[in-house]
């Protein structure tokens, strides 16, 4: 017995291989980004699931969460929401620890895109108590959900509170994913920014220089994520005082960004900044350093013509041209200063 167009059997019924085969379509899209397409298969996959499954059902939670993935692609934020929170309630009533986990962190990120930070903060929170409590330290959930978190204090500028959420991201990822992933390199970016936003930018470097090595193995040679990151290094560089240094990162990373981007683009706008300003502090020393130079030339000439002097015999102190104009009496014994003052004030007759 064939299934018709529509997805109901010849009977009336809807087909739950129909509806399946809605969703892995859905599924499909979401990996190709055509969110448009995504949208439509599983909304019908998800009408069929209705009929079909049971309220709470698993695969309800999943289709909904998906279509939440979709219209957050789209930029569709409420609709996203919406979607995440009906897939919330269903995995609530089901206690699918994992998926309220996660739901938790999705509805999180969705209220931090619409500058609704306090409840950002509240949702990842709730994910992080439930992931701890069900699911282990080690959980991939725990790692995804901090990360986001350290993100979200980094922005609120509560630098330290993000450094502790991010090396508990940093642990789960390290484990899961391996030392070399891009997701582990992004992690050890933003802990370098953390670092580098309270003024300890020995330490920033060296988060910086993780990321740039996973970075650099792992990316294009022009993805922005790489200009970043080139940006960070040149301006903990030139906060160190290693100008060339600097100007070579900031290079790297503008010579990416005008790939991408118009002259006029403020993220251009901002790099020809931050080059000037650092070409500027690479002449201001070299000029302070040939400053530097003539006065140490000039004291070594002096010194110079010192020694040469002294060699000469010629004279330092008052005393010591005194001593010079002794008689030979006066150089062989003790001189007598009163005797010399009686002698050279004499009158002669």
């Amino acid at each position: 017995m064939g299934n018709s167009v529509d997805g109901d059997r010849q009977g009336g019924k809807p087909d739950i291989d129909v509806a399946r085969m809605y969703v892995k379509a859905g599924e499909g899209s979401l990996e190709q980004k055509n969110y448009k397409n995504a949208i439509t298969f599983l909304t019908k996959g998800l009408a069929m699931q209705k009929k079909l499954c049971q309220r709470n059902d698993l695969s309800l939670v999943n289709t909904c969460t998906k279509l939440g993935v979709a219209y957050q692609g789209l930029g569709d934020l409420p609709q996203a929401l919406e979607f995440y929170k009906k897939a919330l309630r269903k995995a609530e009533r089901k206690q699918h620890h994992e998926k309220i986990s996660g739901l938790y962190g999705a509805i999180g990120y969705i209220y931090e895109k619409q500058n609704k930070l306090d409840k950002a903060k509240e949702k990842y929170n709730q994910g992080l108590q439930e992931a701890r409590g069900n699911l282990g330290p080690q959980s991939l959930v725990i790692g995804n959900i901090s990360y986001q978190a350290g993100m979200l204090y980094i922005k609120l500028e509560d630098y330290k509170k993000a450094m502790k959420y991010l090396q508990e991201a940093l642990y789960v990822l390290v484990k899961y994913y391996g030392e070399g992933h891009t997701t582990v390199g992004d992690c050890y970016n933003l802990m370098g920014l953390a670092n580098f936003k309270q003024g300890k930018v020995k330490i920033a470097l060296e988060y910086y220089r993780r990321a740039e090595k996973i970075r650099e193995e792992k990316l294009a040679s022009d993805d922005l994520e790489l200009a970043t990151l080139y940006c960070n290094i040149g301006l903990a560089l030139d906060a160190l005082g290693e100008y060339k240094e600097a100007l070579k990162y900031l290079n790297k990373s503008f010579g990416i960004e005008i790939k991408h981007f118009a002259v006029d683009h403020g993220r251009i706008q901002s790099s020809i900044k931050y080059i000037g300003m650092v070409s500027k502090m690479i002449e201001k020393t070299s000029v302070e350093r040939e400053e530097i130079f003539d006065e140490l030339a000039e004291l070594e000439k002096l010194e110079r013509a010192d020694l040469e002097m002294e060699k000469q015999g010629s004279y330092s102190t008052i005393q010591d041209s005194i001593y010079d104009g002794r008689s030979k009496s006066h150089v062989e014994g003790e001189f007598n200063f009163d005797e010399f003052i009686e002698s050279a004030t004499m009158i002669k007759t």
